[in-house]
Protein backbone atom coordinates (compact mmCIF):
# COMPACT_ATOMS: atom_id res chain seq x y z
CA UNK A 1 0.00 0.00 0.00
CA UNK A 2 1.33 3.31 -0.68
CA UNK A 3 0.29 5.27 2.73
CA UNK A 4 2.89 3.93 4.47
CA UNK A 5 5.55 5.31 2.09
CA UNK A 6 3.62 8.50 2.28
CA UNK A 7 3.57 8.77 5.91
CA UNK A 8 7.31 8.16 6.20
CA UNK A 9 8.21 11.64 4.10
CA UNK A 10 4.85 13.77 4.56
CA UNK A 11 2.98 13.98 7.84
CA UNK A 12 -0.99 15.04 7.23
CA UNK A 13 -2.20 17.21 10.55
CA UNK A 14 -5.48 18.97 10.63
CA UNK A 15 -7.42 21.17 13.58
CA UNK A 16 -9.25 23.79 13.68
CA UNK A 17 -13.16 21.97 13.60
CA UNK A 18 -14.53 19.70 16.43
CA UNK A 19 -15.36 17.04 13.37
CA UNK A 20 -11.64 15.80 12.87
CA UNK A 21 -10.83 13.83 9.60
CA UNK A 22 -10.24 10.14 9.99
CA UNK A 23 -7.69 8.14 9.08
CA UNK A 24 -10.39 6.94 5.57
CA UNK A 25 -10.82 10.19 5.23
CA UNK A 26 -6.89 11.43 4.83
CA UNK A 27 -6.21 8.21 2.84
CA UNK A 28 -9.09 8.58 0.44
CA UNK A 29 -7.97 12.19 -0.10
CA UNK A 30 -4.70 11.45 -0.47
CA UNK A 31 -5.30 8.34 -2.95
CA UNK A 32 -7.73 10.67 -5.12
CA UNK A 33 -4.86 13.44 -4.77
CA UNK A 34 -1.89 11.86 -5.23
CA UNK A 35 -0.25 12.74 -7.96
CA UNK A 36 -1.21 15.99 -7.45
CA UNK A 37 0.59 15.99 -4.03
CA UNK A 38 4.01 14.73 -5.35
CA UNK A 39 3.82 17.37 -7.55
CA UNK A 40 3.14 19.97 -4.98
CA UNK A 41 6.11 18.49 -2.79
CA UNK A 42 8.74 18.65 -5.56
CA UNK A 43 7.55 22.20 -6.36
CA UNK A 44 7.93 23.40 -2.92
CA UNK A 45 11.00 21.46 -1.85
CA UNK A 46 12.43 23.20 -5.32
CA UNK A 47 11.40 26.51 -3.78
CA UNK A 48 12.34 27.07 -0.53
CA UNK A 49 16.02 27.62 -0.38
CA UNK A 50 17.80 25.03 2.20
CA UNK A 51 18.56 27.95 4.98
CA UNK A 52 14.85 28.45 5.32
CA UNK A 53 12.11 26.49 6.56
CA UNK A 54 8.59 27.96 5.50
CA UNK A 55 5.28 27.43 6.44
CA UNK A 56 1.79 28.59 4.17
CA UNK A 57 -1.43 28.40 4.46
CA UNK A 58 -4.44 30.28 2.14
CA UNK A 59 -7.43 31.15 3.57
CA UNK A 60 -8.60 32.47 0.04
CA UNK A 61 -6.23 33.28 -3.21
CA UNK A 62 -5.81 36.53 -1.54
CA UNK A 63 -5.34 35.84 1.80
CA UNK A 64 -2.37 33.64 3.52
CA UNK A 65 -0.58 33.21 6.71
CA UNK A 66 2.83 33.04 6.25
CA UNK A 67 5.88 31.91 8.32
CA UNK A 68 9.52 31.38 7.61
CA UNK A 69 12.62 30.76 9.53
CA UNK A 70 16.28 31.50 9.33
CA UNK A 71 17.65 27.53 9.68
CA UNK A 72 20.69 28.91 9.87
CA UNK A 73 20.31 31.12 12.28
CA UNK A 74 19.60 30.69 16.36
CA UNK A 75 18.14 32.57 18.73
CA UNK A 76 19.11 32.66 22.44
CA UNK A 77 16.88 29.55 23.21
CA UNK A 78 19.03 27.68 20.03
CA UNK A 79 16.07 27.48 17.87
CA UNK A 80 15.83 28.65 14.36
CA UNK A 81 15.14 32.75 13.99
CA UNK A 82 11.89 33.79 12.97
CA UNK A 83 12.44 35.52 9.63
CA UNK A 84 8.93 36.53 8.67
CA UNK A 85 5.72 35.71 10.45
CA UNK A 86 2.12 37.47 9.70
CA UNK A 87 -1.48 36.37 9.64
CA UNK A 88 -4.12 36.91 7.21
CA UNK A 89 -1.76 39.13 4.43
CA UNK A 90 -2.46 40.09 0.62
CA UNK A 91 0.75 38.54 -0.67
CA UNK A 92 -0.12 40.05 -3.75
CA UNK A 93 -1.01 43.76 -1.85
CA UNK A 94 1.00 43.54 1.01
CA UNK A 95 1.11 47.11 3.51
CA UNK A 96 4.76 47.23 4.90
CA UNK A 97 4.09 47.51 8.73
CA UNK A 98 6.74 49.48 10.58
CA UNK A 99 9.95 47.69 11.16
CA UNK A 100 10.63 46.62 14.65
CA UNK A 101 13.82 45.99 16.90
CA UNK A 102 14.62 42.36 16.76
CA UNK A 103 15.51 40.63 20.40
CA UNK A 104 16.84 37.11 19.81
CA UNK A 105 15.76 36.25 23.46
CA UNK A 106 12.41 36.52 22.14
CA UNK A 107 11.32 33.54 20.76
CA UNK A 108 8.17 34.29 18.85
CA UNK A 109 9.57 38.24 17.26
CA UNK A 110 10.07 37.78 14.11
CA UNK A 111 13.22 39.59 12.74
CA UNK A 112 11.10 41.76 10.09
CA UNK A 113 7.49 42.34 8.78
CA UNK A 114 9.09 43.27 5.43
CA UNK A 115 7.53 40.95 2.62
CA UNK A 116 9.71 42.57 0.55
CA UNK A 117 12.53 41.53 2.51
CA UNK A 118 11.31 37.94 2.70
CA UNK A 119 10.09 37.64 -1.10
CA UNK A 120 13.72 38.97 -1.59
CA UNK A 121 15.44 36.15 0.43
CA UNK A 122 13.44 33.46 -0.74
CA UNK A 123 13.75 34.54 -4.28
CA UNK A 124 9.75 34.82 -4.41
CA UNK A 125 7.40 36.94 -6.66
CA UNK A 126 3.81 37.27 -6.95
CA UNK A 127 3.80 34.25 -9.32
CA UNK A 128 5.27 32.00 -6.99
CA UNK A 129 2.35 32.63 -4.63
CA UNK A 130 0.00 32.20 -7.65
CA UNK A 131 1.58 28.79 -8.24
CA UNK A 132 1.70 27.80 -5.11
CA UNK A 133 -2.06 28.21 -4.16
CA UNK A 134 -3.01 26.91 -7.72
CA UNK A 135 -1.05 23.62 -6.90
CA UNK A 136 -2.42 23.46 -3.23
CA UNK A 137 -6.53 23.44 -5.17
CA UNK A 138 -5.26 20.46 -6.94
CA UNK A 139 -4.40 18.81 -4.57
CA UNK A 140 -6.93 19.58 -2.52
CA UNK A 141 -4.98 21.19 0.20
CA UNK A 142 -4.75 24.67 1.88
CA UNK A 143 -1.32 25.16 3.64
CA UNK A 144 2.11 23.35 3.08
CA UNK A 145 5.36 23.42 5.08
CA UNK A 146 8.73 22.61 4.24
CA UNK A 147 11.89 22.27 6.29
CA UNK A 148 15.50 21.20 6.44
CA UNK A 149 16.14 21.69 10.20
CA UNK A 150 14.32 19.00 11.70
CA UNK A 151 14.46 20.50 15.37
CA UNK A 152 11.87 23.41 14.12
CA UNK A 153 9.65 22.26 11.98
CA UNK A 154 8.11 18.93 10.52
CA UNK A 155 10.17 18.22 7.38
CA UNK A 156 6.72 18.33 4.86
CA UNK A 157 3.39 19.33 6.28
CA UNK A 158 -0.16 19.74 4.21
CA UNK A 159 -3.36 20.83 5.25
CA UNK A 160 -6.04 19.07 3.46
CA UNK A 161 -9.55 20.20 3.19
CA UNK A 162 -12.12 17.63 2.87
CA UNK A 163 -15.04 19.70 2.44
CA UNK A 164 -16.18 22.72 1.08
CA UNK A 165 -17.60 24.05 5.06
CA UNK A 166 -14.67 22.41 6.97
CA UNK A 167 -11.36 22.59 6.68
CA UNK A 168 -8.01 21.18 8.20
CA UNK A 169 -4.81 22.47 8.11
CA UNK A 170 -1.44 22.14 10.36
CA UNK A 171 -2.28 21.75 14.20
Amino acid sequence: MIIPALICGTVFTSCGSSNLPNKKDLINNYEMKEKEIIELKSFFNSIVPEEYSVYIEFENSKKIDLWVFETNKKNSSGRSVILFQQWNINPYNYKEEVPITYDSTEYYLPRTKSLTLVKQKLRWNDDTFRKIKEMLDHANCISISMSTNLATLKPFTIGIRLWQTKKYRKG
